[in-house]
């Protein structure tokens, strides 16, 4: 699955972790976050941290890949990221 925004990572950490009937506890515990941190990252939240992303996605079992876009266009993670800082 591509991810372009933070909301897609959100929903795809939600859905991943759905598959495998966890709640948002039993991942926070597997990863070593807070259930708070879970919701945030699960809700598109823009400032977390790499490092709990990371640890989220390899507690689910999945890897991090970063690819060449194979279209153009703008940078939509990049500029939400920027954008919830202001």
């Amino acid at each position: 699955m591509k991810v372009r925004t933070v909301n897609e990572l959100g929903a795809t950490i939600r859905r991943a972790r759905k598959e495998r009937g966890w709640t948002q506890d039993d991942l926070a515990v597997r990863a070593g976050i807070s259930r708070r941190t879970l919701v945030a990252l699960e809700g598109g939240n823009p400032r977390g941290e790499i490092g709990i992303v990371v640890r989220v996605i390899a507690a689910l079992d999945r890897e991090l890949a970063i690819t060449e876009r194979s279209s153009g266009g703008g940078d939509d993670l990049l500029g939400h990221i920027q954008g919830a800082g202001e």
